[in-house]
């Protein structure tokens, strides 16, 4: 996959079918690690069955629907927020 930065890709006018993680979580404004959580709670969806250390890949139509589902971003951001308090008070 052809590396790219964070502002290229969040400039590109046609995203790729299939996006990587980092990029997806580039999409919703959050971190990797947050993005991880999301995919380890069940609330991001990742394409096929991949092994829990291989590379995650998500559809990019499904990332940017996220990004206009309201109710969807506020649950997010509530799983985030949760997660960094629990990691940030251990």
């Amino acid at each position: 996959m052809l590396e790219i930065s964070e502002s290229e890709f969040l400039c590109l006018r046609r995203v790729p079918a299939c996006i990587s993680l980092e990029q997806a979580a580039w999409q919703l404004g959050i971190s990797t690690k947050s993005a991880s959580h999301l995919v380890n709670l069940g609330l991001l969806q990742v394409l096929g069955h991949p092994a829990t250390n291989a590379p995650k890949w998500l559809s990019s139509e499904y990332v940017m629907s996220l990004c206009r589902d309201q109710k969807w971003l506020a649950k997010a951001q509530d799983a985030v927020r949760k997660y960094n308090f629990q990691r940030n008070h251990k």
